[in-house]
């Protein structure tokens, strides 16, 4: 689309270092300073002491951002249509999975890779459409190493002599 993307590394503009922003490519280009800048800013992502930005996919009509939550991976998809951003979807794996989505030709459509791993079941890839991504076809995968039956991935946190809790 007609969109310019920002990933902050420092503040700017009243958004933290570590954001992402978007605003239409031509009129932001054409602001006349800061202020008119600022008003065409979108926050697509906005980091916090235990949210963070892994990464970003687009596909033709959708952008993937992967993000890590207290250090579990979630994705969530953004869609841009009739000129404004509207996050559709968050996709938080089972079982403490880190799943990936990257595009299979950004250009001609929403198709996307899905690459799932866990520390109990052996890496897939999958294909899905970045509209409906709990929707899978699965096509490879490694395989099982070891029985996984009853096993369970959990996480702690413990808290650090200062008080901050650490997952």
């Amino acid at each position: 689309a007609d969109q310019l993307l920002v990933t902050l590394r420092t503040a700017w503009l009243g958004h933290e270092a570590g954001a992402l922003l978007a605003a239409p490519l031509e009129p932001f280009l054409d602001a006349d300073g800061d202020e008119a800048r600022r008003s065409l800013l979108v926050p697509l992502f906005t980091p916090t002491e235990s949210c963070s930005l892994e990464g970003s996919s687009a596909t033709k009509s959708r952008l993937v951002l992967s993000v890590l939550q207290d250090v579990v991976n979630e994705s969530r998809f953004w869609r841009y249509a009739a000129g404004a951003w509207s996050l559709e979807q968050t996709v938080r794996s089972e079982g403490y999975a880190v799943s990936s989505f990257s595009a299979v030709d950004a250009e001609a459509g929403d198709a996307v890779w899905t690459t799932t791993s866990s520390y109990t079941q052996p890496t897939a890839l999958s294909l899905a459409d970045a509209g409906s991504p709990l929707e899978q076809e699965p096509l490879k995968s490694l395989p099982a190493f070891f029985n996984a039956d009853g096993l369970k991935t959990q996480q702690l946190f413990a808290t650090s002599a200062d008080g901050t809790r650490v997952p």
